[in-house]
């Protein structure tokens, strides 16, 4: 999972990386806390709420936890030459900010003394958008021995400025989350027949299909984190993103004067207000019905024949006539092919684990025909037309695995009018005739996006410079979905499933 690999590296990696600039460092009093508080109340009470952005994102405490500590081993290199080694990881998800602990071995860049078993503690706050990054502040508040005892004067004298908050702030990076998100697509060719008065072969292409998103936001609520993306036109624009209506960019100003019981109701504000952002799984993913057009719209406009026809031998028209010699007038379709454009096709309403869809497509055939009229055979190659006009399939969402389908509801059908226009013996004869495609049959596997990979780069070995960090080697961390769990209501698709690793 992409997204979910960058944003669980960037809590960990932000542990041992992460800075705030001098400029926006904030104290750890309880004037500060219900500042931030504040920030995040309004923003979850602006007019475009976070429930109503395109994409929501919510990832548990635990798999974000699991995440992190894999990062337990890694060694960062220093200019100086010291070491510093992350031995243990803890995170968790307080209203407004992460709270982070990690134990850190400091060795020196000589032989000599003992390496230096360190506690760092500090807050990862709400994403803000910074040009072509979401910036996550991360604020180091205490450095102490991991015993909790005083160091020597020798090692306070060679570790001395790593023992203090400012200095780790001062010297790393800040820590930024790429805003552009992308998936691609993938929706098979398909082929079904359709039985009737006019039989057919219809053949249906491979599409693939990219969708472009922007992150608008990201915060942290009790026990979990919420990212918020915005669908990007397609071309994306890159580095065209803004944050969430609501929310301003800078970081709030402390407020003085602030008591338990103000705290406490902001905290029940906050709450009350995120309630809907809640999951009962490791990650919960809900699509508006926004997403899923822009992905049939793709569709629709992607090819100009979106369906190929191919006629097989039927009986058209019978007739019994009766005079001076009892004959048979009849039509036969011996084959014939035709093409169909799909002109729109968008879900018009979500709602009770049922989605509808509106359909309208057209285009034309040329039959072989032939036949016999008043004992005189003939044989035409007339053209006529496909069409389906605005007619609504009933859609469900299935989850599969580890993916999520739309398919047409089992025994759901397509009316489609064909009409050709003959003239027999100087007789116009025009042929209507409606036949009922299976929609199950068309319609079974289009794909949703989930941004999902299967496993996670982890750096083992970095180097700190001041040419800035790189990652010396890595290692895969493989993780799957499981018990996924799918529900469409409310103009939404809610996903919801656990992650367990490989």
């Amino acid at each position: 999972m992409r997204w979910v690999a960058t944003l669980g590296f960037c809590l960990s990696l932000a542990l041992l990386l992460g800075s705030q600039q001098s400029d926006a460092r904030q104290d750890q009093s309880r004037a500060q806390y219900a500042a931030e508080l504040r920030q995040l109340r309004d923003q979850l009470a602006a007019p475009a709420t976070l429930g109503d952005a395109d994409m929501v994102v919510i990832l548990g405490q635990r798999t974000l936890t699991e995440a992190a500590r894999q990062l337990v081993g890694l060694e960062v290199k220093l200019a100086s030459g010291a070491m510093l080694r992350l031995t243990s990881v803890a995170i968790e998800m307080k209203p407004a900010a992460a709270l982070v602990q990690f134990g850190v071995q400091a060795s020196p860049p000589t032989s000599g003394p003992a390496a230096l078993n360190l506690r760092v503690t500090g807050r990862l706050m709400c994403g803000e958008v910074s040009g072509a990054s979401l910036r996550l502040p991360f604020q180091l508040t205490e450095v102490t021995l991991g015993s909790g005892e005083q160091p020597s004067p020798l090692l306070r004298n060679l570790f001395g400025d790593w023992l203090s908050p400012e200095r780790w702030n001062a010297a790393l990076p800040p820590l930024e989350v790429p805003l552009e998100l992308s998936d691609v697509m993938e929706i098979p060719a398909g082929r079904f027949d359709v039985e009737g008065t006019i039989p057919m072969e219809i053949t249906t292409p491979a599409y693939q299909v990219r969708m472009n998103f922007s992150v608008t936001s990201l915060i942290f609520l009790d026990g979990r984190a919420v990212m918020t993306l915005r669908l990007a036109p397609v071309p994306a624009v890159t580095g065209q993103a803004a944050t969430l209506s609501g929310k301003p960019e800078s970081n709030p100003a402390p407020a003085t004067r602030v008591n338990e019981s103000e705290v406490a109701a902001l905290e029940a504000e906050v709450a009350q207000l995120s309630q809907q952002l809640k999951s009962d799984g490791d990650l919960r993913l809900r699509l508006h019905r926004r997403v899923i057009n822009s992905l049939l719209t793709q569709i629709a406009t992607a090819r100009n024949t979106d369906l190929t026809v191919r006629l097989k031998p039927a009986r058209l028209r019978s007739e019994e006539v009766t005079g001076l010699i009892r004959t048979t007038n009849y039509t036969e379709i011996e084959g014939g092919d035709g093409e169909a454009d799909i002109r729109s096709l968008a879900i018009e309403r979500i709602a009770g684990d049922k989605l509808d869809l509106r359909l309208t497509a057209e285009g034309s055939l040329k039959a072989r025909l032939r036949g016999r009229e008043y004992s005189i055979p003939y044989r035409l190659s007339p053209t006529g037309t496909f069409a389906i006009k605005d007619k609504v399939v009933p859609l469900e969402v299935v989850g599969e695995g580890d993916r999520v389908w739309l398919r047409a509801a089992p025994g759901a059908q397509i009316p489609v009018e064909v009409g050709l226009e003959l003239e027999i013996a100087r007789r116009s004869v025009g042929l209507s005739h409606t036949v009922m495609v299976q929609a199950d049959r068309w319609f079974n596997r289009l794909a949703l996006p989930l941004l999902v990979s299967r496993e996670l780069q982890i750096p083992r070995k970095i180097e700190a410079g001041s040419g800035g960090i790189r990652v010396v080697s890595s290692a895969a961390f493989r993780y799957s979905l499981s018990g996924l769990r799918v529900k469409a209501h409310d103009d939404a698709i809610d996903i919801i499933s656990d992650i367990s690793p490989r």
